[in-house]
Order: structure tokens, then C-alpha cells, then sequence
């Protein structure tokens, strides 16, 4: 399987000028290091400035210095305010870099999305690169889309090397981002608890890092680890808390639950949460979803094989709807939920993109439940940023099953097919509760492919029919609060608050095993799904070291038919049953 790297957000928007400009260039005038001169005039300013782009972007040292001397613009950029550094360092092209700053590129310029040379070394780990704008002048106390500092990005990601350079400068080590985290509740909560994070905890801890200070919900870092079984985490912090000898009311409660509560106020940062919070999967997974009772409107089929019922369950404040289909029998049955495509929702109907899929399994002696999601069908409308709302009211439902006394809650799978597949990859990354999934024809992982096929969501008064680059999944109600809408924008244009909400940045989170189906012909039509998209997760998954199986279906496109579709539902039920009824045998 080959392996697809991922191009940032903002350097779509580069080469996507770079593809459009290019037309206009002299064909003496290329992009590919041909030289620029040989037709006996030079181009002007404007072209050698693109050719310069292009030549940044591709890691081209001989053109990236070859244009420089005939008058190139090293600080020029484009419409999203990406410069030549910058489209260099987003692929760590260190030499090119290097050149460009001895002719004088500005390491602290920033693009539209808050991106600068040395804030792309921090957060994807780039050290050469780091060093060479340190020594060119980086502003350590320089600050990205999320109010954060180079600290808090590299220990995001678990960067060591990159921690111990910065902890050699003046950064503020608990400087607190607008998410409410310093640098060490970062490299907690967003990461794995593993040698590298964990390393990082240490470095901070011995830099002096302040181990008693809370994130915005009042919760310490030493909480947070112990929540997360961090061990080797814990002992750190534990040590660090007894040798101050200052330990947080909460972190002696953690510690001691028997102890009498101290009375002493917790340091809450005064930092306002960025205002999406909730709708990232950090934010996500700090709460609950306990869902509610799933009732029963009616039953629509009674058979000897399994009863068909129209149900309804709460997520959050909203009343969601959808079809359940109970074998015969008096169970608990292990329990499979369907998730459906985008369907245009005046022509929506229950079951939709599912019922198929719904009665061959539970014909196979599954439970099955096909929630409508909220905005569609009879459920109730309600906002879907990203899709969170989506997979709200997934989490919601998982948290209802309880409730069903067929159902067996301990044996949980998920089926999505296109952007239900997408749905369902960043429930993954929140709840552990489920066992296996499938992913079929799936919306990519990664929002920043979404947002360039298919846009931001609808506003009102705009629509995919009238021809706006807008995306009429994503429910943005007419209501909905103008800051929000302002930070919705905004972050949508935002290679890292996208990292956010994309589950590929996320898929240490995974504990479920993966089954992935695509057709070889799928996206050729705006409304699919890319076969390169399934390809990249899988690699990503492959990488991380999750289990995962991947289908290519020859000639198949978004929907399959004849013998893939069948081949298809015999690999998904022999992977079902592997995953979540070998245990009955």
C-alpha cells in the first residue's frame, strides 16, 4: 500500500495559485527550474514572484536561487498570506529555507491561518528547521490561532527534541492557550501517555513547569493523568507535588479520597475557551454522553425473523430519531449501529442509505439501530459543526443502549457508509466503548480534505444547487449566534484548529479494530468520496499501528452493486462476528 502524505490547508492555496498563475508565464518562463531568461528578456516581477512560490513549495534550491538573484520577492505571498518560507517549512524544505533566509525571508511572518516558519517547526517537529529560525531571530513568545506558543504545539505532539530546544530560550513555560492548557496539560490531554509524551512531561516538570495549575474546568494535570492511566505520568507529577510541597486541594483529594478536603482555591486560568471547544474532539472526550431512554413510536414489522420498529432517543437537548431492528429472540444481542450518507433532506427518508445493510444483519442475529441524525427525518434540528453534532448524537445513543434490555452494551459496532464512514472514524477517537467498525466508501479523516472539496457549511441564504462552494451536511440553523458563526469561519480556514477535529491527528485515541471499503471508481462525481481518502487513513491507521483491513472494489463507485455488494456485506459480517460474538463461543 502506498503511503500519501498529507499537503496542509493552507499549502493547497499556494498550489492552487501556483496552477492557476502558471498559465501566464512566458514559456520561457517555467516553474520546473528551466531558465527563466533564456528567451532574452526577464518576466516580470509578478511571474518570477510565482515561479518563486513554486519553487519554495517544491524544495527547488537551484530556481529558489536562481530567482532570488534576478529580483524575486523574498516576502512575497499569496491571497492566504503564505510566503515562500512558509510554503517551504510546511514541507520541511530545510536547504530551500536556508536560502531564503540569508537573502532575508521574515521567520516571524505569519499567514491567514497564524502559521509562521518557526511556529510549522514547533508543532510538526521539524528541529533543523527550528534552529535555523531561532538563530534567524524567532519570536519565542509568537502566538498561533489557538493563542498558543511553540511549547504547547511541540508538546501537543509529543516533540522532545524540539521542547528541549525552546526550554533553552526565554518561553513562557505556563503560558495557557485559549483552550485553558498550558504546555504540560497539552501533553496530557492530547497525548498518549507514551515514552515520548511522557518524556515531555518530565522536561517541563524539571524546567519548573507549575504542576498545580488547572485547566478551565478546574481539573489539574495530575487528574487529568490519573484519569487517563498515565502511570509513568502520575509518578512524575506525584514526586513533583510532594517535593513543592504545595500540592491542589484537588490532586490531594485524587490522592487521598479519605483526607480532609483542604480549602484552598484551585488556579483557574483567566483565559476565555475557545469558543468551538466543544465541538473538538479534545473537547469531546472531556465529557459525558449519557443519551436517555430509547422509546419505541411504533412497530412497523413483526416477522418470524426480527420486528422493525420507529424509535426515538435524546441527545443532548434534541429529540433524534431512526429505525431499530431486533432479532427474534430473547437476546442480549450484540448491538450494530448504522450510520447513513449525505442524503438531500427533503428527500430523506427513515432507513435510508442502511435498511439493506440493516436486514441482512439482523438476520445474522444483531440488534440493529439506523439513527436519522440530528436534521433529518422526524428528529429535531440542531447545529453540526464539523459534524460533532453528528457524532453527538451517535455518543448519545451509545450511552441509551442500557436501556434496551435486548441489547448487550458491552458489544458495540459501527457501520458508515460515506459521510456516515467519517462520522464514525471520530467517534473512534472519543469512546472506546465500541469493538469493531466499518467504513464504507468513508468521508476522509482529515476536515481539511472536506473543506477543499466541498467547502464550509451552507449559510443562509446560500446553497450547493445555487452553485456556492458550500457543504448542505454540515446544519448551521439561522439562529445560530453571530460569534459563533464568526469562529466557525474562521477556524474552518485554520490548519491547526482543523487538527482539532480530524481524527487522523487523533488516531493514537483508537482502539477498535477497522475494516475500510472502497471502490476503485468512486469520486469521480463531486458528491463521492475519493478513493485516495480511504487510502489515507488506512496508511495513517497502518502507521499508528491500529488494526485495520482494506478493500479496493474494482470498478465499483460510491455505492456498490451485484457481487461487491455482497462480497462486501459477508467480509462485514465475518468481521462483526470475529470482534463482538467470539466471546459467546
Amino acid at each position: 500500500m502506498s503511503s500519501i502524505k498529507t499537503v496542509p490547508l493552507p499549502l493547497l492555496f499556494v498550489l492552487l495559485l501556483v496552477a492557476c498563475d502558471s498559465s501566464r508565464l512566458s514559456d520561457s518562463a517555467t516553474l520546473s527550474g528551466v531558465q527563466l531568461e533564456a528567451s532574452g528578456q526577464l518576466p516580470d516581477t509578478a511571474e518570477i514572484n510565482v515561479a518563486l512560490m513554486a519553487a519554495a513549495a517544491n524544495g527547488d534550491v537551484a530556481t529558489t536561487r536562481r530567482l532570488l538573484a534576478q529580483g524575486a520577492d523574498v516576502n512575497t505571498s499569496d491571497a492566504r498570506g503564505i510566503t515562500p518560507l512558509i510554503g517551504a517549512a510546511y514541507q520541511n524544505h530545510l536547504e530551500v529555507a536556508r536560502e531564503l533566509i540569508d537573502a532575508g525571508a521574515d521567520v516571524n511572518v505569519r499567514d491567514a491561518s497564524q502559521q509562521s516558519a518557526y511556529l510549522i517547526s514547533t508543532s510538526e517537529g521539524y528541529l533543523e528547521l527550528l534552529q535555523l529560525t531561532l538563530t534567524a531571530g524567532a519570536d519565542v513568545h509568537s502566538l498561533d490561532s489557538f493563542n498558543g506558543t511553540g511549547l504547547i504545539r511541540a508538546a501537543d505532539r509529543g516533540h522532545v527534541e524540539i521542547i528541549e530546544e525552546l526550554l533553552k530560550t526565554d518561553i513562557k513555560i505556563d503560558h495557557v492557550n485559549r483552550l485553558g492548557w498550558t504546555a504540560l496539560l497539552e501533553a496530557i490531554i492530547l497525548g498518549d501517555g507514551g515514552p515520548r509524551h511522557t518524556e515531555v512531561v518530565r522536561l517541563l516538570v524539571e524546567a519548573g513547569a507549575d504542576v498545580h495549575l488547572a485547566d478551565s474546568n478546574g481539573q489539574t494535570p495530575l487528574e487529568h493523568a490519573r484519569r487517563r492511566g498515565f502511570e509513568q505520568i502520575v509518578k512524575i507529577l506525584e514526586e513533583a507535588s510532594r517535593s513543592t510541597g504545595n500540592a491542589s486541594a484537588l490532586d490531594l483529594v485524587s490522592a487521598a479520597p479519605q483526607a480532609t478536603v483542604l480549602q484552598t482555591a484551585v488556579a483557574v486560568p483567566s483565559e476565555t475557551p475557545h469558543p468551538l471547544l466543544s465541538y473538538t474532539i479534545p473537547g469531546l472526550r472531556q465529557r459525558d454522553f449519557p443519551g436517555g431512554q430509547i422509546q419505541v413510536r411504533a412497530v412497523l414489522e413483526q416477522n418470524e425473523a426480527f420486528s422493525q420498529a420507529h424509535i426515538d432517543y435524546p441527545s443532548d437537548d434534541l429529540t433524534i430519531t431512526g429505525l431499530m431492528y431486533t432479532p427474534a429472540g430473547t437476546g442480549p444481542f450484540p448491538v450494530l449501529i448504522l450510520l447513513h450518507g449525505y442524503i438531500d433532506r427533503e428527500q430523506y427518508v427513515a432507513g435510508a442509505d442502511t435498511w439493506q445493510a440493516a436486514e441482512f444483519f439482523v438476520s445474522q442475529g444483531y440488534l440493529v439501530l439506523a439513527p436519522d441524525l440530528r436534521s433529518w427525518g422526524e428528529s429535531d434540528s440542531g447545529l453540526s459543526l464539523f459534524h460533532m453534532g453528528f457524532v453527538i448524537d451517535v455518543l448519545n445513543l451509545i450511552g441509551s443502549l442500557e436501556t434496551l434490555p435486548k441489547a448487550d452494551p458491552a458489544r458495540i459496532g459501527l457501520w458508515g457508509h460515506s459521510m456516515g464512514g467519517g462520522i464514525v472514524t471520530k467517534v473512534l477517537t472519543i469512546d472506546d466503548r465500541v469493538q469493531a467498525a466499518v467504513l464504507y466508501a468513508p468521508n476522509s479523516a482529515d476536515d481539511a480534505d472536506l473543506l477543499a472539496r466541498w467547502g464550509a457549511g451552507c449559510l443562509n441564504g446560500q446553497s450547493e444547487a445555487a452553485g456556492d462552494h458550500c457543504n448542505p451536511a454540515e446544519v448551521i440553523p439561522t439562529d445560530t449566534p453571530a460569534e459563533l458563526l464568526d469562529a466557525y469561519l474562521t477556524a474552518a480556514g485554520d490548519s491547526v484548529f482543523l487538527q482539532r477535529v480530524s481524527p487522523i491527528y487523533h488516531l493514537d485515541e483508537i482502539t477498535a479494530p477497522i475494516q475500510i471499503h472502497i471502490g476503485s471508481a468512486d469520486g469521480q462525481a463531486l458528491v463521492q468520496t475519493p478513493t485516495e481518502w480511504s487510502a489515507k487513513i488506512a496508511d495513517a491507521l497502518l502507521a499508528a499501528q491500529k488494526e485495520v483491513t482494506y478493500f479496493v472494489y474494482d470498478g465499483q463507485r460510491h455505492s456498490f452493486t451485484g457481487e461487491s455488494w455482497t462480497m462486501l456485506l459477508d467480509r462485514a459480517r465475518t468481521f462483526f462476528d470475529e470482534n463482538l460474538k467470539q466471546s459467546l463461543e
